[in-house]
Formats: structure tokens, C-alpha cells, sequence
């Protein structure tokens, strides 16, 4: 187990540090990317292999996440002018797989009450996966002139991921209200494709993507509880609504 736990730490590092090759040649862009993702894939496999408590969960459950978190940021770093802030995306998708590895870790290896923290990380990870997918699909067919239909299906299976994992440690929940969540995934589809139309920066649609994703990530949750309050649900729609009227205001500035 100890190559496993170390396996923590180098994962991400190693990411972080292949992921700088990229700037010099942008060639091995893709094949980075797809060696990356085997990897966290088979350290999902791995863990769930060697475990050394019970658990009785799937192994993939734990790999959708790191995965389409590391494709959406990459994607969205080979967009990005600034070095500054290409060099900021890549710090953050490594600190973010080495805290999901390491609870994952902790859940799965040691049998730690780690399920409330991959909660939280998979819904702050899962709304950050959707801005970096959603600015990069946007960016793609700005500057790289994609067609939009073959955008918006890869869009659509990152909101997809996303939203799986993020509703992942309530599966139960999902088989009941399985119609509620294919509804909710349809209108964030509609929404995604609607805004390839809109005259605003990539950037400035990866956010309103992001928000309005997060409000049906949002009331979802809710949805699960059995009642949705009223004061809840009212911070989640005046939050979207200002929210997206303070970014289409300052567009400009954007």
C-alpha cells in the first residue's frame, strides 16, 4: 500500500510537471492528455484492486471526475493567452486531483469518514470542470472555427460527468428522481447550445455556463432532501440572477 499512498503525491506532480511540455510543444498535446487520463484511470482500478477495506462502491465511480477535471482544465490551459494564469489553472487541477486521491484514498484504503469532503470536492470540482469545458468549447469554435454541433456533444459529456459525480454518493436518490436529472441534464444542454450564439467572450460564456449550472446543481440537491425550502431556493435564483446580470454588464471589461 505504501506505492499506492505515494502514488498520491506523484500523480498530480507528475500531471503538473508533463503538462508544462505542452508550451514548448504543442504537439504532444493530445497524447499528454490521453496519457493522463489512463493514468488516474488506473489508479481508480488500482486502488479499488489493492484495497485493504471493504468498500461498496465501484471503482470508475471514483475515476469520472479526475479525469474529465484534468481533459476540461488542459483543454481550457491550450486556450489561454496569459501565462500567468495558464500556468494558475495547471497549479489548480493538480491540487485539486491530489486532495480528491487522497480522500479517495482515505475512503476507500484506510475506511475514514472521507464522504462528506468528496462531497464538497466533487461539487466545487465538478461546477469548475463545467467553466473549464464550457470556456474551452466556446474558445474551440472562436478561435479553432469547430462546428458547433461536434463542440456542444463534447460539452455535453463533461455537464454530464459532472453532473454524475457530483449526485454520485446519492445514487439511490438518482434511480428515484431519474426523470427529474434527465430533465435537468436536457435544459442544461439547450442552455449550453443557445449560448454558442451569444456576441460575448469565451471566457464570459464559461461563466454564465458555470452559473447556470450550478443552479440546477443547486436545486437538484435540494430535490434529493424530499422538499425544496423556499429560502434555499431563492438564494440560488438571486444569486444566478445577479450573478449573470453583474457579467453581462461588464462584458466589455471581460
Amino acid at each position: 500500500m505504501f506505492y499506492l499512498r505515494l502514488s498520491v503525491l506523484l500523480l498530480p506532480v507528475l500531471i503538473f510537471s508533463s503538462s508544462e511540455a505542452i508550451i514548448f510543444s504543442p504537439s504532444v498535446f493530445f497524447p499528454m492528455m490521453a496519457i493522463s487520463s489512463l493514468a488516474l484511470i488506473y489508479w481508480s482500478f488500482w486502488l479499488f484492486k489493492k484495497k485493504a477495506a471493504s468498500h461498496p462502491g465501484h471503482w470508475w465511480d471514483y475515476a469520472v471526475l479526475p479525469v474529465i477535471f484534468n481533459v476540461s482544465s488542459l483543454f481550457y490551459f491550450s486556450l489561454e493567452p496569459n501565462w500567468f494564469t495558464g500556468q494558475l489553472v495547471l497549479l489548480v487541477n493538480a491540487f485539486f486531483l491530489f486532495n480528491y486521491l487522497k480522500n479517495a484514498y482515505y475512503l476507500v484504503a484506510v475506511a475514514e469518514a472521507r464522504i462528506d469532503k468528496l462531497k464538497n470536492l466533487s461539487f466545487f470540482g465538478g461546477v469548475l470542470a463545467v467553466f473549464f469545458s464550457a470556456s474551452a468549447a466556446y474558445g474551440a469554435k472562436v478561435f479553432l472555427g469547430y462546428s458547433v454541433w461536434p463542440v456542444l456533444a463534447g460539452l455535453s459529456v463533461a455537464i454530464l460527468a459532472a453532473w454524475y459525480q457530483i449526485f454520485i454518493f446519492a445514487s439511490s436518490a438518482i434511480r428515484k428522481n431519474l426523470s427529474f436529472f434527465l430533465i435537468a441534464f436536457l435544459i442544461l444542454c439547450e442552455f449550453a447550445a443557445v449560448l454558442f450564439f451569444l456576441p460575448f467572450s469565451y471566457q464570459l460564456l464559461g461563466m454564465i455556463m458555470t452559473i447556470v449550472f450550478y443552479f440546477v446543481v443547486g436545486v437538484g440537491r435540494l430535490h434529493l432532501l424530499g422538499d425544496i425550502p423556499k429560502k434555499q431556493l431563492r438564494y440560488y435564483l438571486v444569486f444566478s440572477i445577479l450573478a449573470t446580470a453583474i457579467l453581462v454588464l461588464t462584458a466589455r471589461w471581460l
